[in-house]
């Protein structure tokens, strides 16, 4: 008999309410853009702003983030040195790479991270610049 009500209760629902797998293709956009966020994604690697190919990024660095890049042989390794010199004079540089150019420091950044000791200031200090390049890639594309 419980059969019968609840095939009765199913059968009563209203038209416009999901029902079953329904539900699940129908989702809002914001529960996708909260599961972005909740991955690691954020809005702006949703949405990212297209530049031509060959279009340099600016990122202006910190003086501890200078410091670092020049001080670490495995950072500087990636960058030319045109861009070297240009680090040693401004306090205050403003780095211009293109995409290429920037997920390619990315990697030696990262690998500098991963080759220091987990509680070091080169540790720290490399996470936090590999932070920032890795907004600038999640913020444009040039595909």
């Amino acid at each position: 008999m419980t059969n019968k009500k609840s095939s009765v209760d199913k059968g009563s629902r209203k038209a416009g309410t999901p029902s079953g797998s329904d539900k699940h293709e129908r989702q809002p956009k914001a529960d996708f853009e909260s599961l972005a966020v909740l991955f690691g994604l954020g809005r702006t690697s949703l949405r990212r702003k297209r530049v031509a190919s060959g279009t340099k990024l600016p990122l202006t660095l910190s003086e501890d983030e200078r410091k670092l890049i020049l001080s670490t042989w495995s950072i500087s390794g990636g960058l030319t040195d045109t861009q070297l010199r240009a680090l040693e004079i401004a306090p205050k540089p403003e780095l211009r790479l293109t995409l290429g150019d920037w997920d390619e420091l990315a990697g030696w950044v990262a690998a500098t991270s991963n080759h220091a000791r987990g509680s070091s200031k080169l540790h720290i200090r490399a996470c936090a610049l590999f932070g920032r390049i890795q907004d600038i890639l999640d913020r444009y594309t040039d595909e």
